[in-house]
């Protein structure tokens, strides 16, 4: 019987996936490969029977066999509005997929800008009111936020240009008994969740409360709320005693560890690492160009800017 949802759900043929629910065939049914009649409509695009199995209660995080979820698949073809509604009820953004840590990092590899666009204002709106009911990510516009919640700054020796961010306490966000931690030129980074995100602290070396260090972390943010840019990361949140910036997780901390994973055997996986190498290439080019278009211009680009 599973059968007959799972060709339905192909062809996108929502009465008919309706009578045989109303039938008694559960909606999280699989076939051998594991694929639910959510996951095989996610992958032809069929808008409305992914609304309807999401309405009825199927589960957007089961995975296949592959360890691929419905999110995964509208990401890969590249049906956008599909994975508006995944994300509006409950895909987990930190599922993880052979080398993705995540589906932002999965979105990234397939480099569909509007994709990529859709998952940032969903972290952003993530960061901005975390305890609210969940958007319409169909039709979200990246705006700077306008909350009782968010600070205005305006620094003389900045661009003057005012941004808003969340204030949060540091206690605010748990972090893992076993923490992932580095540290970078001028700043030191550790892993944590806050509002359900998996996120990393950017700080000064012990929590220094030095005003040089708080100059070039509000230098930051004020940047990064101009850039609103998928190839530049999300700053999410502020905590301002100690002073730190929460931004979305970080899983390398530099360019030169990333090239340098020790669980990659290099001789078997040469021709995969190559590709890596040059998506980051991509990557970086991608990033470079979007500043040049806003008359922006980079000082240098080190191992420690790539992240």
């Amino acid at each position: 019987m599973a059968f007959h949802l799972i060709r339905y759900a192909a062809e996108g043929d929502v009465k008919k996936i309706e009578k045989w629910i109303d039938h008694g065939v559960h909606i999280n049914a699989s076939n051998i490969r594991k694929e639910t009649a959510l996951f095989i409509a996610s992958v032809n695009g069929h808008v409305k029977c992914v609304e309807f199995l999401l309405s009825r209660g199927a589960d957007p995080n089961r995975s296949s066999l592959m360890g691929m979820t419905p999110l995964h698949v509208a990401i890969q073809q590249d049906h956008i509005k599909c994975v508006g509604l995944l994300l509006q009820y409950g895909s987990d953004l930190h599922s993880t997929f052979a080398e993705y840590p995540t589906v932002v990092a999965f979105a990234r590899y397939h480099g569909n800008p509007d994709i990529m666009r859709l998952l940032h204002a969903f972290l952003v709106d993530r960061g901005l009111g975390h305890h609210q009911p969940a958007q319409n990510y169909n039709a979200i516009v990246l705006n700077s936020c306008a909350s009782a919640s968010c600070m205005k700054v305006a620094d003389e020796e900045s661009d003057n240009l005012p941004w808003g961010i969340p204030i949060i306490n540091l206690d605010d966000i748990k972090r893992p008994e076993h923490k992932h931690s580095f540290t970078g030129s001028f700043f030191a980074y550790i892993d944590g969740m806050w509002g359900g995100s998996l996120v990393t602290v950017k700080h000064a070396p012990e929590f220094n409360q030095d005003e040089f260090f708080h100059f070039r972390l509000r230098k930051e943010i004020n940047l990064l709320r101009q850039l609103r840019h998928f190839r530049f990361p999300v700053a999410m949140a502020i905590c301002l005693d100690p002073f730190c910036l929460i931004m979305e997780r970080f899983y390398h901390s530099t360019l030169s560890m990333y090239l340098r994973d020790p669980t990659m055997d290099m001789e078997k996986d040469l021709e995969c690492h190559l590709m890596r190498i040059i998506r980051i290439m991509l990557d970086v080019a991608q990033a470079l160009s979007h500043l040049h278009r806003r008359n922006w211009i980079h000082c240098h680009v080190s191992s420690q800017s790539v992240l």
